[in-house]
């Protein structure tokens, strides 16, 4: 167990870079839809190269199983992306601390789906680290703001409220239909082979929208798109679905997505804090002090 809470939560960490990235492009007025296009397919392309020196992880897979998790993956994937885009749209016009946090607060999904339909065992010390780090959520979501007018160059209001709650339930939707394949206990099914069909789903959104959205290339995107497609890699492919796969073999696999998003959360909050120095409260320093003993808690 312990090994899976680690691996889950370094993937946490990773994930936070998508937060920074959008965040830097929100500030510098680069084109998201661009950045994430290049990232997934590059992904896409590692994953496939992956899988073909290595065919068994394929050709092992029973045709059932390899349908029913292509279904969950591919839709899970659709919805990561379509949460990075609605986040990305919320920062543009927002306090982007506050809004990772609403969006990444979708954790309680996963969560509320391994112990209401998959009967995982609720201990007291879990759910009080839930309520924590939700706690946290909420109280960096009410004072996050810091008043009217603008703020490091963004404008004020609540024109980011609408896609940040959109980026709540595709980031919600995302994380259950990711879960699914543990639950499902099947030791053929690789985590390459998972990561895999997770990109195919985020590459299908772009190609699906393409005859209505036709964003040009542009060499500005490549550095942000290669850093985030180095992290996915990692996180992904080596990391995250072995992680989950830890956990749940021991009935904890509704702590994975709660252990990665606190993770994520607290590595773009340093971010907001520390690098692009967005006015913190003394509340916001409360809510992250929240989140970090929440994941203490959840992991016990």
């Amino acid at each position: 167990m312990f090994a899976g809470i680690i691996m889950v939560a370094v993937t946490g960490l990773l994930w936070s870079m998508i937060g920074v990235t959008m965040s830097a492009a929100a500030r510098k007025k680069q084109n998201a839809w661009d950045i994430m296009r290049l990232t997934s397919v590059c992904s896409l392309v590692f994953g496939g190269i992956m899988l073909g020196t290595n065919p068994a992880m394929i050709t092992s897979v029973s045709g059932d199983v390899l349908l029913k998790t292509s279904i969950a993956l591919i839709a899970a994937g659709t919805m990561n992306i379509l949460g990075v885009l609605t986040m990305h749209r919320a920062m543009q016009h927002g306090h982007n601390g506050t809004i990772w946090i609403i969006c990444q607060s979708a954790l309680i999904l996963p969560f509320m789906l391994g112990v209401i339909v998959f009967d995982e065992q609720v201990t007291v010390m879990r759910i009080v680290g839930i309520l924590l780090i939700l706690g946290g959520m909420v109280m960096s979501g009410l004072f996050g703001e810091s008043g009217g007018g603008e703020v490091g160059g963004f404008v004020r209001g609540r024109r980011w409220l609408i896609p940040a709650l959109a980026a709540f339930v595709f980031y919600g939707a995302n994380q259950c239909l990711a879960n699914l394949p543990s639950y499902w206990k099947l030791p053929e099914l690789s985590g390459m082979l998972r990561a895999f069909l997770f990109q195919v789903g985020s590459v299908g959104v772009f190609v699906a929208l393409l005859p209505i959205k036709r964003i040009p290339f542009s060499c500005k995107s490549v550095k942000p798109a290669l850093i985030l497609a180095f992290t996915a890699m990692i996180g992904q492919y080596f990391l995250f679905y072995q992680g989950l796969d830890k956990l749940a073999t021991v009935g904890a696999g509704s702590i994975g997505f709660p252990i990665t998003v606190g993770a994520c959360i607290i590595g773009f909050e340093f971010y907001s804090m520390f690098i692009i120095r967005e006015k913190t409260s003394f509340f916001q320093y409360i809510a992250l002090t929240l989140e970090v003993i929440g994941i203490v808690l959840i992991s016990l």
